[in-house]
C-alpha cells in the first residue's frame, strides 16, 4: 500500500503544474469544445484538436470559403462561374476616345449582368464590383 500512496501523492502534487500547461479546451465525450473564454469568433476560425492526455492543442486555420474562385465560364451556372475581369480592358491604349468609351460601356454592361446574377461566388463578385466602379470612373473621365 505504501507504494500506491506515494504514487498518488506524487500525482496530486503534479496536478497544478499540468493544469497550468493545459490548453483552453474542455473534453466532453471525446469531442473538443472550445472554452467560453476563447469566444465564438475565435472558435469558428479554428479547428481545435486535443492531443492525447493533457498535451497542448493544435490549431489549424480553416480555409475561407469566401475566397474560393471556381473555374467555370458560363454565367448560366453562377455557382461555378469564375471568370475574373481583365484589367487591360480599363486601359485606353491606342483606341480613340469614342472607341474606348464604347468598349467600356459594353464591358460595364457585362459586369452589371454578373453583379446582378444571384449565386456568383463572393470572391468573383467582389473583383467584378471593383472593376465596374473603376470602369465607371474612367468612363466619366473620358467624357461619358
Amino acid at each position: 500500500m505504501g507504494e500506491v500512496d506515494a504514487e498518488l501523492a506524487r500525482l496530486r502534487a503534479d496536478v497544478p503544474r499540468r493544469a497550468a500547461d493545459a490548453p483552453t479546451v474542455v473534453r466532453t465525450h471525446d469531442k473538443p469544445v472550445v472554452a467560453p473564454a476563447v469566444g465564438m469568433a475565435a472558435a469558428a476560425a479554428t479547428i481545435v484538436t486535443p492531443a492525447p492526455g493533457m498535451a497542448a492543442a493544435v490549431s489549424v486555420p480553416k480555409p475561407n470559403p469566401a475566397d474560393y474562385v471556381p473555374t467555370g465560364t458560363d454565367l448560366a451556372d453562377p455557382k461555378n462561374f469564375g471568370v475574373l475581369p481583365d484589367a487591360a480592358d480599363l486601359e485606353m491604349g491606342a483606341l480613340s476616345v469614342l472607341e474606348y468609351r464604347q468598349r467600356l460601356i459594353q464591358k460595364i454592361e457585362f459586369a452589371t449582368s454578373i453583379l446582378h446574377t444571384s449565386g456568383v461566388p463572393a470572391a468573383v463578385w467582389r473583383e467584378w464590383r471593383v472593376w465596374e466602379k473603376t470602369a465607371q470612373e474612367r468612363l466619366r473621365a473620358a467624357g461619358g
